[in-house]
């Protein structure tokens, strides 16, 4: 073998070298780019579930605020207590049970419906959801009165679980 055809076999080594080193690295960053969307599909997902989870819980809440009849006052009330925080179950225990007599007591009826449901915010471990409802109070011999609400309705995460920690009318 002449030094000439010596030079030629390190050649062809070295662009064969080359070459695989170059198809390794692009190997290496194709995997890279489908890790990096596997992890972007997986927030994604976690994030629509988590806006789907408290819009439910805020859209329930507003719900149980709207619709009521002296039958069912209690269990709605329960049904508020139960979806949130230890806080703001105790400010709804504190106007419950007059609330709720004051229904029986005059027979008040309330007949509304959730119309929209948008989350405002939303952190790992907090959010913020605006909610439109129509509601007509109706009270034994008296017109029906119709109103229309905006609720503002605070939740935190407590473990896999939304709570609510306010509502508030809002403008």
């Amino acid at each position: 073998m002449t030094l000439q055809d010596q030079g030629a076999t390190t050649t062809l080594r070295t662009r064969a070298s080359v070459r695989v080193a170059l198809l390794a690295a692009a190997v290496v960053a194709s995997l890279a780019v489908l890790v990096w969307q596997g992890v972007v599909w997986r927030d994604a997902t976690t994030e629509a579930e988590a806006r789907t989870a408290v819009a439910a819980v805020a859209r329930d809440q507003v719900d149980d605020f709207v619709n009521f009849t002296p039958a069912d006052v209690d269990a709605r009330m329960e049904a508020i207590r139960d979806r949130s925080d230890d806080r703001f179950a105790d400010q709804v225990e504190d106007f419950a049970g007059t609330f709720a007599a004051n229904v029986r007591d005059g027979g008040v009826t309330t007949t509304g419906e959730v119309v929209g449901v948008g989350v405002r915010d939303l952190q790992a471990d907090s959010a913020s959801v605006l909610v439109a409802a129509t509601a007509a109070i109706a009270m034994p011999d008296a017109e029906a009165i119709e109103s229309v609400h905006r609720v503002q309705v605070d939740l935190r995460r407590d473990g896999d679980d939304w709570k609510v920690t306010n509502m508030e009318f809002v403008q």
